[in-house]
């Protein structure tokens, strides 16, 4: 944040979904349906799940949110939120 100039939007758009300890799946699993839904060619939503799972360092929105105060961030603000998207803003002052 240090090339960040005073007042100068931040933005982050990723994944990020709450990770329930009953199902903990849960998320990734609609995530792939949408995509199956969508067409998308040899999607096989175990094999996607799992990649995902492995390869992917989700946060919760929780958590995202409190890295972007950490980060020196202030009016920090969800602005965009599609099945496992997010996308936040916040500004450094």
């Amino acid at each position: 944040m240090k090339r960040l100039k005073p007042g100068a939007p931040f933005v982050a758009i990723h994944h990020s979904f709450p990770k329930p300890d009953a199902d903990p799946d849960r998320w990734l699993r609609r995530n792939a349906a949408f995509l199956a839904g969508s067409g998308i060619p040899g999607l096989r939503s175990g094999e996607m799940i799992a990649a995902m799972r492995e390869r992917l360092p989700a946060l919760t929105p929780e958590e995202d949110e409190a890295v972007l105060y950490e980060a020196g961030l202030e009016e920090v603000e969800l602005f965009y939120a599609a099945l496992t998207f997010k996308g936040w803003i916040g500004c450094k002052l």
